[in-house]
């Protein structure tokens, strides 16, 4: 796990969040902190676009309050990190792990 260079982030699938979880709970630089924040920010657009398709889709109404529940997550876990407090970020993506469940 190469920690000095950021993850692409494809999807925001439960083992994306994990690997997220686990490299933020790997980093100790101030470095690695900014690289956990742009892989964060690139989460936070993959969450974003589906809420908006979800939005305009009448049949997802579960799928916009799972999706605006792991928005709030996401963003706070990045919000977190910029502060390097990596305990309280990872809670918050654990919470968005068990909000799509």
């Amino acid at each position: 796990m190469d920690l000095n260079h950021p993850l692409p982030i494809h999807d925001f699938s439960p083992d994306t969040l994990i690997s997220l979880v686990e490299r933020i709970d790997s980093s100790s630089g101030f470095q690695h902190f900014i690289f956990r924040e742009a892989e964060l920010d690139d989460l936070w657009r993959q969450v974003e676009r589906a809420l908006v398709h979800a939005q305009s889709d009448a049949d997802a109404s579960r799928d916009v309050d799972r999706l605006r529940t792991l928005l709030e997550c996401v963003e706070a876990a990045h919000d977190l990190v910029s502060e390097s407090k990596k305990e309280e970020a990872m809670a918050q993506l654990q919470a968005g792990i068990r909000a799509q469940a």
